[in-house]
């Protein structure tokens, strides 16, 4: 029966070698030991550099981040968001971030951080936050449903003071309420105004020229008869006046039309 052949044992071959080869051999093995680790040694420079890098985005990034637990308790924060709700951020570890939601918003955030563990995409909402010292501020939340291991739900959130905005745009409807309302006096105001008109140009001018109609036809009936030329003179007058009667009527007309009901 043949037997298998023998592996060749590494260390009897180079025992075999003459010693200048095995220290050759040997030195450049050493090299490539020595180039291999400060390959290692540069990779790992790189990568302290860009976790450096990262750290520094992450925690003076000017806004602030945070990630929850699917139970609500905060995993993560960095300094600025620290700094927002008035907490050292050792401190802020595994407390609830519920309980810096302002007690009107609380419902509004159990909403939102709902949906955003059981829906894709960006989830955003505005929510007044309470600082640890009692303070509050109007607050943009962006959040965003991730896993860790594959199955474990939490949510990554990016939160930054909007109070400013919320001012302006506060002070932003404010004043286009005292413009509407302006708007409204000032329409209210013209309107009175067109009625005072209206009811001075029927209670003074429609008046006179009704006096004056019944003078002109008064005259006619006292000096007319037999007086042609008098007889002429106050129809013509009649027809003027008719017609001044109707431009009053116009006017007031345009100026009110609910006027018309006054009966010039």
């Amino acid at each position: 029966m043949n037997k298998p052949p023998s592996t060749p044992d590494p260390k009897s071959a180079l025992a075999s070698l003459p010693a200048e080869t095995l220290l050759h051999e040997l030195q450049v093995h050493q090299i490539e030991l020595e180039m291999q680790n400060e390959t290692l040694r540069q990779s790992q420079r790189e990568l302290e550099q860009s976790r450096d890098r990262y750290v520094d985005l992450y925690d003076f990034a000017p806004i602030g981040y945070l990630t929850l637990s699917d139970t609500g308790q905060i995993a993560e924060i960095n300094l600025t968001g620290a700094a927002l709700l008035g907490v050292e951020r050792k401190q802020l570890l595994s407390r609830r971030f519920a309980q810096f939601i302002a007690a009107g918003d609380r419902d509004c955030w159990h909403s939102h951080f709902s949906a955003a563990l059981k829906q894709g995409g960006k989830q955003s909402c505005e929510l007044a936050l309470i600082r640890e010292d009692g303070g509050v501020f109007h607050a943009q939340m962006d959040c965003l449903h991730i896993t860790t291991d594959g199955f474990t739900r939490m949510a990554r959130i990016a939160f930054s003071d909007i109070s400013k905005r919320k001012i302006l745009e506060d002070e932003l409807k404010e004043s286009q309420q005292l413009l509407r309302n302006l708007a409204e006096k000032t329409a209210l105001l013209r309107e009175e105004e067109r009625k005072r008109i209206a009811r001075e140009v029927h209670d003074e001018l429609g008046q006179i020229l009704t006096a004056l109609r019944m003078d002109v036809a008064l005259l006619a009936l006292r000096f007319g008869e037999g007086n042609t030329a008098l007889l002429e003179k106050t129809q013509g007058m009649t027809v003027l006046l008719d017609q001044a009667n109707g431009c009053v009527r116009n006017i007031v007309s345009n100026l009110r039309p609910a006027a018309l009901d006054i009966g010039i």
